[in-house]
């Protein structure tokens, strides 16, 4: 898998999954961004706030991917 590929899966795997794909998948902090909404949380402030079940399927078409450096990409 292509970088891209590999945090689009992860991506999908936060939107699906509960709890547990925030425990294995975010850093120690995060910079969450919602529109009118953005905030530094920790791995477990924001797995709390993820719902197993409550999107059951997500389609994500980026319109944009920059690789910064070896350990840092953007996908808009």
């Amino acid at each position: 898998m292509t970088i891209q590929a590999d945090l689009l899966a992860n991506e999908q795997a936060l939107w699906t999954g509960g709890p547990e794909a925030y425990q294995a998948l975010a850093d120690d902090s995060c910079l969450v961004v919602f529109a009118g909404m953005a905030a530094l949380m920790t791995r477990e402030a924001i797995s709390k706030t993820a719902e197993k079940g409550r999107w059951k399927d997500v389609k994500l078409t980026p319109t944009g991917f920059v690789r910064l450096a070896d350990t840092v990409a953007v996908v808009a």
